[in-house]
């Protein structure tokens, strides 16, 4: 009951002032194959949480968490999809005061990565974030992730700060990168 009436209230205070972040569906080719590239849905989070475990082992988010996040009115997951299911997605939750799109979570199953999928995903969630007037995109990135922070610099992004012992499960340290949106040419 208490959870209903939070979401009510949360929507009341912001949904109806806060704009709905949304993508239409669409095809998308990458590494010559065909992607349905659209928004996450509830029956996607079994599949977001498998892939977290895939990689992380331990998963970072939980169901809880995805379901949240895919009910709020200023955050947007998008899914790459092929004939076997979910094979990337990437989220963003926005801060309209700030104009800031925080990524959330960028993650591409290891048998679909290094065939453009995250970058696909990201560069949709720049467009959307310039077609809201953002000025600016950040994140949180492992410290030892290298892969990951080569590709987020290829797509603008400058190392921030550091986020010391950030990551609660193992203590790594996070790098923040930043993305300065007015800088940003031909998404």
């Amino acid at each position: 009951m208490f959870k209903k009436f939070s979401q009510w209230w949360t929507w009341l205070l912001l949904g109806a002032t806060t704009p709905r972040l949304t993508l239409a569906p669409r095809t998308v080719i990458l590494a010559q194959q065909p992607y349905q590239l659209a928004m996450a849905q509830g029956e996607d989070v079994a599949r977001l949480v498998e892939i977290e475990r895939t990689i992380y082992h331990i998963p970072p988010w939980d169901e809880t968490a995805f379901y949240y996040d895919l009910h709020r009115p200023n955050c947007l997951y998008l899914v790459l999809k092929n004939e076997h299911g979910v094979q990337a997605y990437a989220g963003m939750a926005v801060n309209f005061e700030a104009k800031d799109g925080h990524l959330t979570n960028v993650a591409t199953h290891p048998a679909a990565q290094h065939q453009g999928l995250a970058t696909c995903l990201l560069r949709t969630l720049m467009q959307v974030a310039l077609q809201h007037g953002l000025l600016t995109m950040s994140l949180e990135v492992r410290a030892e992730n290298l892969t990951a922070q080569r590709l987020y610099h290829q797509l603008g992004f400058q190392k921030s700060g550091v986020k010391r012992h950030y990551y609660f499960e193992d203590g790594q340290d996070a790098y923040t990168m930043t993305l300065n949106l007015t800088q940003v040419k031909g998404i």
